[in-house]
């Protein structure tokens, strides 16, 4: 008796991988969005331009390869949220040693071209290629769409979150953070003071600055942000 070996009849298209069309075809067909950055010259934001998305990519976004390539990064700082675009950027400078697996992961919030609300994305990213200096040159990304209630949804919320507060937290100078450490753990302005060796109203003034930084209007507000952005 013979086994036929089963076939699959309903497939759209044979699947030839020397076919020029394959690749494209392909990760057009994934659940994700996948697309390609890369810098022209090192740590400088203003060379940084997409060079491939996929097709549900430019389906969410709603432009061309051609309008998204040529747009460069004044594209990027429409497309996404502009505390996640300073994460990015940052990102940007960081070192990749040779021979390090070259790979992480974040969290972004993107929006389609007119549109004012964010969606947000899990983002795997791949360092395919580093100049010199170890900084970054390309990289490819597969970003999927997070909603609630997802687990994911609310840890990559927090993340953010993080990433706001420490930004705003690292406004402070050396004598406010020093100040705030302190208020943390609970002591008053006159105890705090007595630490500093500082007047009772140099600390007031401080503790005034601080709040007025972190754009907070209570105490409570105050110890949140800092506990939340992970430093204290």
């Amino acid at each position: 008796m013979t086994v036929m070996e089963p076939k699959n009849e309903n497939h759209e298209w044979d699947w030839d991988k020397n076919n020029p069309d394959f690749y494209h075809n392909l990760v057009s067909e994934l659940p994700a969005i996948i697309y390609l950055n890369e810098l022209d010259r090192s740590g400088d934001i203003c060379s940084f331009r997409n060079i491939y998305m996929n097709q549900p990519g430019l389906d969410f976004i709603g432009n061309t390869q051609q309008e998204i390539c040529s747009g460069g990064y004044d594209f990027f700082k429409e497309m996404i949220h502009p505390t996640d675009l300073e994460i990015l950027l940052a990102g940007l400078k960081d070192i990749f040693l040779t021979g390090s697996p070259m790979h992480y992961c974040s969290s972004i919030r993107i929006k389609p071209t007119g549109k004012t609300e964010y969606t947000l994305f899990k983002c795997f990213k791949k360092v395919l290629k580093t100049f010199d200096d170890g900084t970054v040159k390309k990289v490819v990304v597969a970003a999927f769409e997070l909603t609630p209630p997802d687990v994911e949804f609310d840890l990559a919320m927090k993340e953010i979150r993080r990433h706001e507060c420490k930004a705003k937290v690292d406004q402070l100078t050396e004598r406010e953070t020093q100040i705030l450490h302190l208020i943390v753990k609970g002591k008053t302005d006159r105890e705090i003071a007595a630490i500093v060796c500082l007047s009772y109203k140099t600390i007031r003034t401080h503790h005034h600055n601080i709040i007025c930084k972190l754009g907070v209007h209570k105490l409570a507000e105050l110890v949140a942000m800092a506990v939340e952005s992970g430093d204290y």
